[in-house]
């Protein structure tokens, strides 16, 4: 008697051949392996996260050494340039003073004491202490302040340049005015010697002179 072959064992049952495409479309997949470390206790667990912990806390410390790094350097750029701004402020508070004591100066010599001139005085007294006082004003104060020493500054060089006119039609009268008499010296109308007009133009220039004067004044 024969046996039957059962339908899992015949190689040519059509169950077989359907199966066989399915493996070969099957990718394999390899995972790599992971290492434990080895571990004889929980003495070693606590050493393993000291380790990762101690290692951590450096990653931190490293980079907060990096950051005060920057910040002194920073902080030393800041300094360096304060200190520049103070020596500049310095050296223009110290040329404003000598520019307004020469205005003083030179409006004292051409004999012009005015309200001006009082103001420089006081102006004087009180810029000696201006950069004292500009490391208590706030922006606003300081740029009021700061016009109003130009503003004074104006003055003074609108008053010295008044003068300077004033002084200048002086003497173009003063120029005038012996031209006028040497004319009048050297003229033939009466035979006169030019040594008997000189005490007539004398009185004139002295007497004109001290008219200027007073209206200089």
């Amino acid at each position: 008697m024969s046996k039957r072959s059962s339908p899992g064992s015949d190689d040519d049952s059509p169950g077989a051949s359907a199966d066989e495409p399915l493996y070969s479309k099957r990718r394999l997949v390899e995972f790599e392996p992971v290492r434990i470390c080895s571990v004889s206790g929980t003495s070693d667990i606590d050493a393993k996260v000291l380790a990762v912990q101690h290692y951590k806390l450096s990653e931190r410390f490293r980079l907060k050494e990096r950051q005060t790094t920057q910040l002194q350097h920073r902080v030393e750029q800041l300094e360096s340039r304060q200190a520049q701004d103070d020596a500049m402020m310095c050296t223009i508070n110290r040329f404003w003073n000598l520019f307004d004591e020469n205005v003083r100066t030179l409006l004292q010599r051409f004999d012009a004491e005015t309200a001006v001139e009082g103001e420089i005085k006081m102006e004087c007294e009180e810029t000696k202490s201006f950069l004292a006082k500009l490391a208590h004003w706030d922006d606003g104060e300081t740029e009021e302040k700061l016009k109003q020493r130009v503003e004074f500054s104006r003055r003074a060089i609108s008053k010295l340049i008044q003068v300077f006119d004033h002084i200048t039609q002086r003497n173009g009268k003063i120029a005038e005015m012996i031209a006028s008499c040497s004319t009048a010296d050297e003229s033939p109308d009466d035979g006169a010697s030019t040594s008997d007009g000189r005490p007539t133009v004398n009185a004139m220039l002295v007497k004109r002179n001290a008219e200027l004067s007073e209206e200089n004044i």
